[in-house]
């Protein structure tokens, strides 16, 4: 540089600075892992709450954590899956068009499957609690963690989009629906009664995203939320483009418009806009500290403030550059390997809570059910809830939340203030009927109830049908029954519980996968198999460890 004067020589370096600059934004950055895989993916890598899941060819099922550390591995018997979803409770449904539907859990072992008659209409959809909303032409059928179908409903018209949102701690199950003659509408349907109501729109909605307000969806320029079962849409923008991609988190929403505007949006007010690039396929990611802009071959980050903070661009993906909530970049390579890509480092992550909140209103209930409180009741004044609830589960019915109150008090051991005690009060035969038709019902709410049957009483065909009617449910969303029956739990020698024992932790075990819950069901399975149990509780104790230690 001896021949160039001072302001060429102030020139050229700033040439060199911007170049470094912009080397620097859109260089690739490091591997958080590499993680080989059989085959190409078949589809995206899946990111649930604390894992990832790979689809690859050849049947091939993986499952990773963020970080690198693989879960399992299996082969599934669909031969060409058509759909994969998450529960978000460490298990995974595959389905093919028209046939199957297989549920693994995160040891990637199958749980349970299905079949299908028909074409599904969109993706199956699970609930918080586990239960499983498959959609074939205008039926919907609702299947409990279990796998085994509850109830069903009709729409008016085929969907072709449908989400679960949670509005007021309930959950309402949402249809984009195109009628006849151009016309279109959504159908809200709530999970507790499936008591539905449907809105006509304009157009056909195109794009749709949760938000903690309710569910959100976008019709052309136009952003409409849905909060209420009850009252119409909120509208919260309207933009001078078509909407191609979005996402919310919290209160907040990023929105990409056709002309290649990001926009920052808030309680219906765009807080800023700014000018980036994508095409008809890029997607938005909205955490709480970036939007991340991502589509096959590109990623791009910005602050919440609009200012493009990182870029990276991969020429060889066959898969999306999918964002995880640690901030890695998940990419299938044409290798044959799963490339995870340290783009970002969130601090804010999600975090999953085993603590169980049953929002269930069993109190409020049954202070309007006075006539058995006032007269202290028996089992004549149950039979009427529980002749319902049996005729609701043979018609593939809901039951009401009375009936279902009612018998959870009939099954169950309540804490709870001015509710006697069903034990002085209620017959064993009646309350194991009401054990039976919770674990027939399916719902994961039952659970804590029957728990504390099993626990407290003492009569052992009710703790035996406690257990089975925990095992009939087949999922325990919050991983309280093996650590409860592993720390408090007296097993009992005759065969009628301890059987039950080892079909109830084997089922729950086998849900999910998880080594916390194989390793305190091992430890229940090892006291079973002393000599002071009878040969056939022995012989079923064996069988159960030794399907367990094959997971």
């Amino acid at each position: 540089m001896r021949g160039l004067s001072t302001a060429n020589k102030i020139i050229f370096f700033f040439i060199i600075l911007f170049f470094l600059n912009i080397t620097h934004a859109q260089e690739t950055p490091m591997y958080a892992f590499r993680f080989p895989v059989g085959g190409r993916l078949l589809f995206d890598p899946i990111i649930d709450n604390e894992r990832v899941w790979i689809l690859a060819e050849g049947n091939q099922l993986y499952t990773v954590t963020e970080t690198g550390t693989a879960i399992g591995k299996g082969t599934i018997a669909i031969p060409k899956p058509v759909y994969a979803v998450p529960d978000k409770l460490g298990r995974i449904l595959i389905t093919d068009a028209t046939s199957k539907a297989e549920l693994y859990n995160e040891n990637c072992r199958l749980v349970w499957s299905i079949k299908l008659n028909g074409k599904l209409s969109i993706p199956p959809l699970f609930d918080s609690k586990g239960m499983l909303y498959i959609c074939i032409d205008t039926n919907v059928l609702c299947y409990t963690p279990g796998g085994k179908l509850r109830t069903h409903f009709k729409l008016s018209d085929i969907p072709y989009s449908g989400c679960i949102a949670t509005i007021n701690d309930s959950e309402t199950i949402f249809f984009s629906i195109q009628k006849p003659g151009n016309q279109s509408a959504v159908t809200g349907i709530s999970t507790k009664d499936f008591s539905a109501t449907t809105w006509q729109t304009s157009q056909a909605a195109s794009q749709f995203a949760l938000s903690t307000e309710g569910a959100v969806f976008s019709f052309g320029n136009k952003i409409l939320l849905f909060s209420k079962i009850d009252e119409q849409p909120i509208a919260l923008a309207e933009f001078s483009a078509p909407i191609i991609a979005m996402d919310f988190n919290g209160i907040y929403g990023a929105v990409l418009l056709q002309n290649n505007i990001l926009c920052l949006i808030s309680h219906g007010k765009v807080l800023w806009s700014t000018q980036t690039k994508g095409d008809a396929n890029t997607k938005v990611y909205l955490s709480q500290e970036r939007i991340i802009l991502y589509n096959k071959k590109r990623a791009l980050s910005f602050s919440l403030d609009g200012e493009l903070f990182r870029e990276i661009n991969i020429t060889k993906s066959t898969t999306n550059l999918i964002p995880a909530k640690s901030g890695v970049i998940f990419s299938g390579g044409e290798d044959w390997i799963l490339y995870a890509y340290q783009f970002e480092k969130f601090r804010h992550t999600q975090e999953k809570s085993n603590a169980f909140e049953n929002e269930f209103p069993v109190q409020t209930i049954l202070a309007s059910e006075m006539l058995w409180l006032s007269a202290g009741y028996s089992d004549n004044s149950f039979v009427p809830y529980l002749d319902r609830a049996e005729l609701a589960l043979q018609r593939l019915e809901p039951l009401s939340q009375t009936d279902y109150a009612m018998i959870i008090v009939a099954a169950g051991s309540l804490d709870a203030d001015n509710i006697p005690d069903p034990q002085k009060n209620l017959s064993i035969p009646l309350r194991v009927k009401a054990c039976i038709i919770l674990g027939a019902d399916g719902n994961p709410d039952s659970i804590p109830y029957l728990l504390e049957t099993a626990l407290k009483e003492k009569d052992e065909t009710l703790v035996a049908a406690a257990l089975n009617a925990i095992a009939d449910i087949g999922l325990d969303p919050h991983d309280i029954v093996l650590k409860k029956l592993a720390q408090n739990f007296s097993l009992p020698l005759s065969s009628q519980p301890a059987l039950a024992v080892i079909r109830c932790i084997t089922k729950l075990t086998l849900a999910k996968g998880v080594q916390t819950n194989k390793l305190e069901a091992l430890s229940i399975l090892t006291k079973l198999q002393d000599s002071r149990f009878p040969e056939l509780v022995r012989k079923k104790a064996q069988e159960a460890q030794f399907i367990l230690m094959r997971q």
